[in-house]
């Protein structure tokens, strides 16, 4: 089975980071430029996980998380969302509050996302 992750980030270098940072699962990597975006490829398509950064504008995360979460009838309605973001005035419990499943800071940690791979991903299939 063919994993779906979902990457939004209004910065194409952080979404080519995560190509390559990811090359080596079996999965299939859509990626969005704003929080708009990918909302609208999480409305017509089901993700196994989906990775969103905070700071964006008209959407930030936050606001993302919160449309991503609200949709009707949405086939993504249990998929974990993982936070990454520069912000470290916030606490990992802080921004799990507002919904995340998990809090990557940037420079994103490789050996830290692939656990959170493994652990959304693979610990149930």
């Amino acid at each position: 089975m063919n994993n779906r992750i979902l990457v939004i980030d209004d910065e194409k270098m952080n979404l080519l980071l995560f190509k390559s940072l990811l090359k080596s699962y079996e999965i299939t990597l859509v990626t969005a430029l704003s929080g708009k975006e990918g909302i609208e490829y999480h409305r017509e398509n089901k993700f196994d996980l989906i990775l969103t950064d905070y700071n964006m504008p008209l959407l930030n995360g936050v606001q993302t998380l919160d449309i991503l979460r609200e949709l009707d009838k949405s086939k993504n309605t249990y998929t974990p969302i993982l936070l990454f973001t520069a912000d470290e005035s916030k606490s990992i419990l802080s921004w799990k509050e507002y919904g995340f499943n998990e809090v990557l800071f940037k420079p994103i940690n490789k050996e830290l996302l692939e656990t959170y791979i493994e652990q959304y991903l693979f610990s149930n299939n």
